[in-house]
């Protein structure tokens, strides 16, 4: 039901900040990026985009659109 899927993704986002704020602390102390960690770097990227993607932003409201302009 929609309340399990509302705490499943909770608990995906709160997995994938700790593992940002992993990643950003490992890339810190590691200095020197390998070409295999920038392309890690760049698949997850990618991944976060197309996450991002699966549900488009809403438009900024325009003079045209906006109910107070």
């Amino acid at each position: 039901n929609q309340a399990e899927l509302l705490t499943t993704l909770s608990d995906i986002g709160t997995k994938l900040n700790k593992a940002k704020d992993e990643i950003i602390a490992a890339l810190a102390a590691a200095g020197t990026l390998t070409p295999e960690v920038e392309a890690a770097v760049n698949s997850i990227g990618t991944i976060a985009q197309e996450l991002d993607d699966l549900n488009p932003d809403k438009a900024e409201p325009t003079p045209e659109t906006d109910p107070n302009g």
